[in-house]
């Protein structure tokens, strides 16, 4: 039986898929979304099944009864058809209404593929509520299923397995490149006011037929109608606790993936300027809490040719943004900029960004205006594309997402490198196959013309010796390599320590 059976295929924390470490445009997504009746009832495909048990999650010292129903597993989606097949995607009710939505994981996993995405992980952390069933003493527990210890301190740790729970999965999710929330807007936001039902009179439409043929119900309710989610002050602060927690355990654990999120739209959507103001001054932006290489957020929303089953027919633009990524990745390399790349199903913004809200406030430093922090998309003369593909780092040389994607993919790289090497006896012969090894990957960069610098000496420099590591180091068993390059984006050079971990554990950086 092929793995690849209905065009799923599954992968687990100990035997994950292995594509190309430069590839750098798998997406991980968590969040909340049904199953497929079929599923709900136990009749997995023999695929899934297979697949869960060999990764471990149906049996074995850590195996999950609820992975049975796919939940907080990591299961690996191929297309767009493939995820639909499992996950009753557009199946959420809406609160006091007969209507349905779609949920945004099903959106956004919509939005990645139609904007050129191949693959991504997708990880069911729970049924979705009720669209307008605000229960603000729930808001915290949805939020901690996406990131384990949420309020308090994370609780999800890479060498305990029994401790991967949403974003905790990462540690055995090596490919993946791109994690998103897409749910974290609705729950940083106030309880949406929904609309008044139509009247029954006034929904009765008659329409006379043929015999035998049977008239259409019309739609009386329609998702426009239903008001999206709206952030206020403490909703804004829950989000970037949120986030500071999802930064935290990417320095820690995962320095090779880049969070991708949404900006919540504020209450007062007339209020854009104050909004950026909080951002800046009193959310922390670009201050230390969340100046992160690690971070993109992504402003404004977006109304694409398929969000019409979502509040107000538009949606958070992560998921759109991870699909351009991907596909630049694909097609132009990781360290190109995204916002070449045309997008395919926007139709327009939502909100519409003036110039000075782009630009930032006259009492503003106009070094950090919002396009320099945040991935603006807005219009242009030819359509409407990415303005900006940025990070929240204060270090002008990781501002730009394209190097942290560079510096991430080298990571990768470098790791499958220690992997391999993790075993041999430390000493001189070692620091030389290591030398070695990374001189024939960093010429490979080189030549794909993700390094700047005429020849490779301008474009690179690596070290693994006596000058990189101390005594103490060599004692140890610690192997420690200095590789400094210069991206072909425009600026200074970068330089970053590479340690090999010891056979029985540490972390290799």
């Amino acid at each position: 039986m092929p793995l690849a059976s209905r065009g799923v295929v599954f992968a687990g924390p100990q035997q994950p898929t292995t594509p190309h470490p430069n590839r750098a445009d798998i997406a991980c997504f968590v969040g909340y979304v049904g199953l497929q009746p079929e599923v709900a009832a136990g009749q997995l495909p023999p695929a899934v099944e297979r697949e869960l048990y060999e990764a471990g999650w149906l049996s074995g010292p850590h195996a999950r009864p609820e992975a049975a129903l796919l939940l907080d597993v990591p299961i690996t989606i191929n297309s767009w058809e493939s995820f639909t097949r499992l996950f009753a995607w557009n199946n959420r009710p809406v609160k006091d209404s007969s209507d349905l939505a779609a949920t945004w994981l099903g959106a956004a996993v919509r939005s990645f593929f139609s904007e050129g995405g191949r693959e991504c992980i997708v990880i069911r952390v729970g049924d979705p509520w009720a669209y307008g069933d605000y229960n603000a003493e729930a808001i915290t527990m949805r939020i901690a299923k996406l990131v384990p210890g949420f309020p308090f301190m994370l609780t999800t740790y890479p060498a305990d397995i029994s401790s991967w729970h949403g974003i905790g999965h990462l540690a055995g999710l090596p490919q993946v490149s791109m994690i998103s929330m897409p749910d974290l807007a609705e729950l940083a936001s106030s309880a949406p006011e929904l609309p008044t039902p139509i009247a029954a009179e006034e929904a009765v439409v008659e329409n006379w037929v043929e015999c035998s043929e049977e008239s259409p119900q019309p739609t009386f309710f329609s998702l426009y109608r239903y008001r999206g989610p709206r952030a206020e002050r403490g909703g804004y602060a829950r989000y970037f606790m949120a986030l500071s927690f999802i930064i935290q355990y990417l320095e820690r654990y995962r320095r090779d993936v880049i969070a991708v999120s949404s900006i919540p739209r504020p209450a007062d959507t007339t209020d854009i300027p104050n909004l950026f103001r909080y951002l800046v001054r009193e959310a922390g932006v670009l201050d230390d809490a969340l100046a992160s290489p690690f971070l993109q957020l992504a402003y404004p929303w977006l109304r694409t040719s398929s969000s019409r089953d979502l509040p107000e027919a538009i949606e958070p633009p992560e998921a759109l943004l991870c699909g351009l990524l991907a596909s630049n990745a694909l097609l132009r390399g990781a360290f190109a900029s995204a916002t070449k790349i045309r997008p395919r199903t926007i139709v327009d913004l939502v909100p519409e960004l003036r110039r000075d809200e782009i630009l930032g406030l006259e009492d503003l430093n106009q070094k950090h205006c919002f396009l320099d922090r945040v991935s603006l998309f807005g219009l242009t003369p030819s359509s409407i594309r990415l303005r900006s593909d940025v990070t929240t780092a204060k270090d002008p040389s990781l501002e730009a997402a394209s190097v942290c994607r560079l510096i991430a993919a080298i990571r990768r790289s470098a790791r499958q490198i220690g992997e391999d090497l993790v075993f041999e006896n430390s000493g001189e012969n070692l620091w030389i196959e290591v030398e070695e090894r990374l001189r024939i990957l960093m010429m490979r960069f080189w030549q794909e013309g993700a390094l700047g610098g005429a020849t490779p000496s301008e474009a690179f420099t690596i070290r693994c010796n006596r000058t990189t590591m101390t005594q103490n180091d060599i004692d140890a068993g610690r192997l420690i390599a200095s590789l400094g390059f210069l991206p072909a984006h425009p600026i200074r050079r970068i330089t970053i320590d590479l340690q090999l971990a010891t056979a029985t554990g540490g972390d290799s950086r």
